[in-house]
């Protein structure tokens, strides 16, 4: 089993983290990825990154801490993508491990991921989602 090492990014890592985030996200460029980061990084938030031994990037996601009316504080991942072959998903672990561990950090109550629209829901149960998440808000 190889060795896996959580990473806080830096402005100069973003551009090797952009090949997972394409794959999670709406950016449709390497630069629209690295402005996003960077506005991230100036509030509270952030970028982690899973790395192999060979230093490749096998999984990354953003956070950031916030406080919802009805939620309490929470960290909230906006971006989060992992590429693994192993079924033991090692590297969801180790992100999802590290994510609650950012939780704590900032005092939050809950990890809240969002999960993007990939046009596969349709007709009502799209519209009670889309109701469940204007009463959260």
């Amino acid at each position: 089993m190889c060795h896996l090492t959580i990473q806080q990014l830096g402005f100069e890592e973003l551009a090797q983290a952009w090949p997972l985030a394409r794959t999670a996200s709406h950016y449709q460029s390497c630069e629209m990825w690295r402005r996003s980061a960077v506005h991230l990084m100036g509030r509270v938030g952030g970028v982690i990154a899973i790395a192999a031994d060979d230093g490749c990037f096998h999984g990354m996601a953003t956070y950031e801490p916030i406080t919802k009316p009805r939620g309490g504080r929470v960290l909230h991942v906006e971006t989060m993508a992992t590429f693994e072959l192993s079924h033991r998903a090692p590297v969801r672990r180790a992100l999802r491990d590290a994510l609650v561990g950012f939780a704590r950090l900032f005092d939050c109550d809950a990890v809240n991921v969002a999960m993007p629209d990939r046009g596969y829901l349709k007709g009502p149960i799209k519209q009670a989602e889309a109701a469940a998440n204007t009463a959260l808000d």
